[in-house]
């Protein structure tokens, strides 16, 4: 940091502090159901009333376990909710394939990773090809 102020020095004793009292915090996974990873992606559209930009984010879980999430505003306005949905559906496919090659290393081979959304548009538009051509997105 060039310029550090006195608000950086509080922000990283905060961060230290929290360290210092969560260090025995843990997540225990015990895992007597089959590796099965999926993902869950969801996104609003529009929906901060300052710049009507869209959130977006996704869970991926192995059985009933979540082991990575997300949940951020989206850098860009999307012009409908089909639009929204896929941005977050792509950050999703993302972190899917950082989870797969993250299971790789560990000599955990995965053949796919499911993610799930709800928008009915961008679950129909893809297995319609006349519908495909029309599409802004």
């Amino acid at each position: 940091m060039q310029a550090p102020t006195s608000e950086h020095l509080n922000s990283a004793k905060r961060v230290l502090r929290y360290i210092k009292h969560t260090v025995n915090h843990a997540l225990f996974y015990k895992f007597d159901e089959e590796l099965q990873v999926k993902g869950f992606s969801d996104a609003d559209w529009a929906g901060s009333k300052e710049d009507r930009r869209s959130s977006s984010g996704y869970v991926f879980m192995i059985g009933s376990k979540p082991i990575t999430w997300s949940s951020k505003k989206q850098s860009t306005v999307a012009l409908s909710s089909m639009e929204a949905e896929y941005r977050g559906l792509a950050f999703a496919t993302c972190e899917a394939m950082w989870i797969k090659k993250l299971l790789a290393d560990l000599g955990v081979q995965v053949a796919t990773i499911p993610i799930y959304g709800d928008n009915m548009s961008s679950i129909y538009l893809p297995s319609n090809p006349c519908f495909m051509q029309g599409a802004s997105t």
